[in-house]
């Protein structure tokens, strides 16, 4: 890219405070011209210096391109409402979302596969999955304004509506009703105390009760939508705790089985829905 290319994106921030509680969203535009479609790959020479100037535009003086920035920065700070929400309810522990964020069960530090992996999480957690509301608001004369959801074909297909999708709802029940027999198994083979002092732990769990009676909307099961989000509710973490399962112990056993768990919800849900991605592109 030639050295003298000129750069330029916008940017924006929204702080929200609400009872002494900030929340921050951001969103930015990469623009220099609108027309261009710049892809690079690699560099062919590492330059000696880049001169970087900051142009600070009035807010709300009619710009159209800052206007779009802050459009971008208020939706960011909705999509953090749900997490605000179970953070202030105590449905997240933190320490083990924490954990999961950074696992890496894959033999090497870096690579392809840890990338997707990571890439999944975030994106979960932060309502960024590229679903279409996200791909119509990115790449508007690609999809025309499609949006109807490519799993039930009658809602439009948001974050939001995508862990509340009537067919994603059928998908689930047998993920969860296995990993449930896998999660007894796994808390009671390594537990040091009577299972009648942690039974309820497990049976009663809000993460895997529902599939005797699926709910309407996943989002009505707080503990359930969190673990989706890839947040861990504590609901999960606590069995090991009344089980007198070591902490060392609990941190290897409940990771590998998250693992296993959001593989199958990847496999089984997102990869389909991909699958049919593809295929109305091609179309």
């Amino acid at each position: 890219m030639d050295r003298l290319f000129l750069q330029g994106f916008y940017t924006d921030g929204s702080l929200s405070r609400d009872d002494d509680i900030p929340i921050m969203g951001f969103g930015w535009i990469f623009t220099s011209d609108l027309s261009m479609n710049i892809k690079y790959s690699g560099m062919g020479q590492l330059n000696e210096s880049r001169i970087v100037s900051l142009i600070k535009v009035k807010a709300h003086s009619d710009n159209p391109l800052n206007d779009a920035a802050d459009i971008l920065a208020k939706e960011a700070h909705q999509n953090l409402q749900k997490v605000k929400h179970y953070a202030l309810n105590n449905i997240i522990d933190w320490e083990y979302s924490q954990l999961w964020f950074k696992y890496n069960s894959f033999s090497k530090p870096t690579s392809k596969q840890y990338t997707k992996h990571i890439s999944w999480r975030v994106k979960c957690s932060s309502h960024n999955l590229p679903t279409l509301d996200i791909l119509n608001r990115n790449y508007p004369e690609l999809l025309q304004n499609y949006e109807t959801c490519f799993l039930c074909s009658t809602h439009k297909e948001t974050n939001e509506h995508l862990w509340n999708c009537p067919q994603v709802l059928i998908l689930l029940t047998p993920i969860f009703e296995e990993h449930y027999n896998k999660f007894k198994t796994l808390i009671t083979s390594e537990s040091n105390s009577l299972y009648a002092l942690y039974s309820d732990s497990i049976t009663r769990n809000p993460i895997f009760k529902w599939v005797k009676k699926s709910p309407q909307q996943i989002i009505n099961i707080p503990e359930l939508h969190c673990l989706l989000m890839n947040f861990i509710p504590t609901s999960l973490t606590y069995p090991f705790k009344v089980a007198k399962i070591s902490k060392k112990s609990t941190k290897k056993l409940l990771l590998k089985f998250l693992f296993d768990l959001y593989k199958d919800i990847y496999e089984k849900i997102w990869k389909q829905r991909a699958i049919a991605w593809r295929q109305f592109k091609k179309s």
